[in-house]
């Protein structure tokens, strides 16, 4: 159970975004613990790091774009 758990949060961080896919691996890596049973461990911790490097890429691209947006409206108030 927990190995398909974990497929299926590598596979969300790749195929939807890293939030789901970082969410449903981290669940999976706790259930190993608790259980004992590290079956598929690599799958977690692969989609629970994919997972934290998409959603750093979107804080990252947001934040970049809120600066180009700010600097736009800085030039642009300059020129008056």
């Amino acid at each position: 159970m927990h190995k398909t758990l974990a497929i299926v949060g590598f596979v969300l961080a790749l195929v939807v975004g890293g939030l789901p896919g970082l969410i449903v691996s981290a669940v999976a890596l706790k259930k190993m613990k608790d259980s004992g049973d590290e079956e598929g461990k690599g799958f977690a911790i692969a989609g629970l790091v994919l997972g934290i490097i998409v959603v750093a890429i979107w804080v990252l691209s947001i934040a970049c774009v809120g600066a180009a947006g700010a600097c736009a409206v800085c030039a642009e108030a300059a020129s008056y």
